[in-house]
């Protein structure tokens, strides 16, 4: 019996940490795409720092706040994961990027410094 009961409790750890693992693995899959996203919307990118996340339930959105490059507070707004249908918002006063004169999705992250949220 207490072999039986171990064994449940054990399972049942193995399976919320299996589903913890996969939503940690969607987390950073998406800001990933936030990151891509950023670097080719925006000149001189080398940091990115997802500093909070935070979900509006009725809106059904997320925003995720962002440091660039030590200096450039940026907030990026999206609804599921994985559409990446992206919204930016910012303070001038804060940010000091220029937007790239063609963005596209031709760049990648090599040589970006993140710090993904939770590290």
């Amino acid at each position: 019996m207490i072999l039986i009961v171990t064994s449940l409790i054990g399972g049942g750890f193995c399976v919320r940490n299996w589903l913890i693992d996969k939503e940690n693995i969607k987390y950073k899959a998406e800001q990933d795409r936030i990151a891509l996203y950023l670097v080719n919307k925006y000149e001189g990118i080398e940091k990115i720092y997802f500093i909070s996340s935070t979900e509006n339930q009725l809106a059904g959105t997320h925003t995720v706040k962002v440091l660039l490059n030590d200096s450039s507070k940026i907030f990026v707004t999206f609804g599921d994961y994985g559409q990446g249908n992206y919204t930016v918002r910012y303070t001038p006063s804060e940010f000091s990027l220029d937007k790239r004169e063609s963005p596209g999705d031709e760049l990648s992250l090599n040589g970006i410094i993140i710090k993904y949220l939770g590290e």
